[in-house]
């Protein structure tokens, strides 16, 4: 099975604080444990949840089209 990640944090208090990297780690983990093969990773930074206009997100709908 293939899978994708998306790690998304939205202050500068998370930008430097090491959330996505925990939230990356954690889905790796997942993913390695379900023998999921993971074919790309989204990283969003600082951007608002309120809008879906979010660059990776975008991205990430994109590549899964």
């Amino acid at each position: 099975m293939n899978g994708i990640i998306y790690c998304r944090v939205s202050s500068k208090e998370q930008i430097e604080g090491t959330s996505l990297e925990t939230q990356e780690q954690a889905c790796r983990e997942c993913a390695r444990s379900k023998n999921i093969k993971i074919l790309k990773i989204f990283v969003e930074r600082g951007e608002s949840a309120k809008f879906a206009d979010r660059t990776q997100l975008l991205e990430l709908i994109d590549f899964c089209k």
